[in-house]
């Protein structure tokens, strides 16, 4: 971004900042080369899935060290577990919760905070949808619109 030289009007950050160590930085970045009055958008994946109660147990831990024994299991198990988060937002009893790629997680609120404490005035026009896909996957995405005081 500091390459760029100038202020510029528009910023589209979208399904970036949930791969970023230091995504306060990176809205900073932002902040700094959008012109007083430039508008940011910003898009995330709407990656909130529910987990049992079951999961956080030691139990939990042993099922995996067995499970993981056996590859094919693992595998499919890992398989179910995603087919049954795309319907159902959450991940099965018997199923493996698992870090994707993502190392941040997001919430509408945490959102539009993140742009308030750096500067923003948060505009309509944001919304989460749960519905949106990628290709045939139904990921789901959240954006947030805000203009640079």
């Amino acid at each position: 971004l500091s390459e760029i030289g100038h202020e510029v009007d528009l910023v589209l950050n979208c399904h970036t900042l949930e791969h970023l160590g230091d995504f306060q930085g990176e809205i900073e970045k932002i902040h700094l080369i959008l012109r007083t009055g430039g508008v940011l958008y910003l898009e995330v994946p709407f990656d909130i899935f529910e987990t049992s109660r079951l999961h956080k147990l030691n139990a939990y831990s042993t099922y995996l060290r067995l499970i993981e024994k056996w590859k094919f299991c693992f595998i499919f198990l890992d398989f179910l577990s995603g087919v049954y988060r795309q319907f159902f937002k959450r991940v099965p009893f018997f199923g493996l919760v698992k870090q994707s790629e993502h190392i941040n997680y997001f919430t509408f609120k945490s959102l539009e905070f993140l742009l308030e404490q750096n500067g923003f005035e948060l505009k309509p026009g944001g919304q989460v949808d749960v519905k949106w896909k990628q290709g045939r996957l139904k990921l789901g995405r959240m954006s947030v619109i805000g203009v640079k005081r």
